[in-house]
């Protein structure tokens, strides 16, 4: 990981080849690194702080409406060493298999979604990467 990104007092590291994307509108914030292939990390941060469930849900529904064939799986992941609402899915896109993982915590300040992306063909490569930017994630209540 070469590049570092900061802001709300999330900091992540992530590969310097990799393109950065910020959306900010009032309440919300949201960061995409995205790999040279089709590979993405998304952190979503909602102020408004909605219960993780209902951003959870909120999060496997969109995937739902696009895609016909979902498998849905729990998952225990933690992110920034807060426990999560975590589920790991598997899609048909283009004939190709897709993995998605969502990952869903709450702070005193937000409530955050993490959520990453890639398709089969894509995991040796940058599976691993998309794992370790969720694992750099990290959280400074000062920095808010």
């Amino acid at each position: 990981m070469d590049q570092t990104f900061s802001a709300y007092g999330l900091k992540f590291s992530y590969p310097a080849d990799w393109e950065v994307e910020e959306s900010r509108e009032p309440g919300r914030f949201s960061v995409t690194v995205s790999s040279p292939a089709t590979a993405f990390w998304t952190l979503y941060i909602d102020f408004d702080s909605p219960d993780p469930e209902e951003m959870l849900e909120g999060a496997i529904n969109a995937y739902r409406e696009e895609y016909e064939e979902l498998d849905l799986y729990e998952s225990s992941a933690a992110v920034a060493a807060f426990p999560t609402l975590a589920r790991d899915l598997d899609f048909v896109c283009h004939e190709l298999l897709n993995v998605a993982r969502i990952r869903v915590f709450e702070t005193e300040d937000f409530t955050a979604a993490v959520v990453y992306q890639l398709h089969d063909k894509e995991l040796e490569e940058n599976g691993a990467a998309l794992d370790a930017v969720t694992r750099s994630l990290m959280w400074d209540p000062e920095g808010v």
